[in-house]
């Protein structure tokens, strides 16, 4: 009974995206196909009208990172797939937020170069020990260097979020 879901769910997600198929738009392709329903049909064209991106997963699947009695484990798992979906460390939440607050501020891809100059190794591999004495001082000079001032003020604003 699930597999029938899980595939109109997927179809659902191709036409609310609009995606494009051997030259047609999936949305717009769906609702040529609807002749009894003009108002439905106008919904779902105005639907595609607006940009849309869908992330699909299997939520048992993901849930592994953490205990399915928490209260708010459910929210974790979409945590962890959004972020995973935008580039993020979706392994832990407060290096994803460390990592968004440096898109939102432009300084994400400075960070990223001026990290692996400091550390020696891509930041993609760095975040996953960024507890390391030695990486938490790549972080903050990194940090400094973008911002112009003190490493000092940088050295354990990881742990800080996480705390946070």
């Amino acid at each position: 009974m699930c597999k029938p879901i899980l595939g109109q769910v997927k179809i659902l997600s191709y036409i609310l995206e609009n995606k494009e198929y051997d030259d047609q738009h999936l949305g717009e392709l769906f609702a040529s196909k609807i002749e009894e329903d003009e108002m439905l049909k106008a919904d779902i064209l105005r639907a595609t009208k607006t940009p849309a991106e869908s992330i699909l997963f299997n939520i048992d699947q993901q849930a592994q990172i953490t205990s399915k009695g928490e209260e708010d484990a459910l929210l974790n798992v979409f945590y962890k797939v959004l972020n995973d979906h935008m580039g993020y460390f979706g392994g832990q939440r407060h290096v994803a937020e460390f990592e968004r607050w440096l898109d939102n501020e432009g300084k994400y891809a400075d960070f990223k170069e001026g990290f692996e100059k400091e550390a020696g190794e891509h930041w993609t591999e760095g975040r996953r020990k960024y507890f390391a004495p030695r990486t938490k001082q790549a972080i903050a000079q990194a940090l400094a260097k973008i911002n112009g001032d003190s490493p000092d003020n940088y050295k354990d604003i990881i742990d800080t979020l996480r705390k946070d």
